[in-house]
């Protein structure tokens, strides 16, 4: 260990000006088996309302989630999506299993306030670099996510995500579900930007109606638990459901058994 961090600080000053500007961004580790718990959110939206969705993440990093019914789930005897699909995604469920429903993407959009762009590669080794070297099946998830996100044509726009918001929500979606989601990226906004962005997608949902709802999919650490907790609140109504408590990373799922 002492050899090690003998090296390690070699490097540091070796590289201290390079090292320096690297550390100016914020880590973005876009996790991308966070997409098995946003998926009981999109399948409770499907089922909820029986409309296409359209989808709006902010907070997206490099876009990995974004990609999330592109993805083969699978935990024990459950699984969803197709079996040959780039990236599969494996996970331990409690609880009751997802819903099942039938799920159409009309239109996918994401933004960041600092985007990863996957088609540079400094970018790319700075999204894998986030990870822990020993960490292997998850590097190699990663690896296999962004070669999806690269064969795709999504695009992160770099936005500030209550600007971003205010433009894409001020048209409704007629015939269509409208989901605004964010998986724990909140944490990071100052406590009035997080206000600012929860009164805008309030007075927006207010003003959904049934031929174009809207829901705020939230994937986010709870105050009350140790984990995240994953809740939906639906308009018209402003219903807020609790769909289940989630590891951080997405390693692990504790379905609400009355609402998922």
């Amino acid at each position: 260990v002492d050899e090690d961090w003998e090296m390690i600080t070699e490097l540091l000053v070796e590289h201290e000006s390079k090292v320096l500007l690297f550390i100016e961004n914020p880590v973005q580790t876009n996790e991308v088996r966070r997409s098995v718990v946003l998926l009981g959110g999109f399948l409770y939206a499907a089922a909820r309302f029986e409309l296409p969705l359209v989808l709006y993440e902010i907070g997206a990093s490099a876009g990995l989630n974004a990609l999330w019914d592109s993805y083969y789930y699978t935990a024990g005897d459950w699984s969803w999506g197709y079996k040959d699909a780039g990236v599969t995604i494996e996970s331990d469920f409690a609880g009751t299993r997802p819903r099942s429903a039938t799920v159409e993407v009309a239109e996918r959009r994401a933004c960041d306030r600092s985007p990863l762009r996957l088609g540079d590669v400094d970018d790319r080794n700075r999204l894998l670099s986030y990870i822990w070297p020993d960490q292997h099946e998850r590097i190699a998830r990663t690896t296999a996510a962004i070669a999806s996100f690269l064969a795709s044509d999504v695009t992160v726009e770099q936005r500030d995500a209550y600007e971003w918001l205010e433009e894409v929500l001020a048209t409704q979606k007629k015939g269509a579900t409208r989901v605004v989601y964010h998986s724990i990226m909140m944490q990071y906004l100052a406590p009035t930007h997080r206000r600012d962005i929860a009164t805008l997608i309030t007075e927006h949902g207010e003003r959904a109606s049934h031929d174009s709802p809207l829901v705020w999919l939230r994937y986010e650490p709870a105050s009350h638990l140790k984990n995240a907790e994953l809740t939906a609140v639906s308009w018209p109504g402003g219903e807020t459901t609790t769909l289940a408590e989630a590891c951080f990373h997405g390693s692990w799922v504790r379905w609400s058994s009355s609402r998922v």
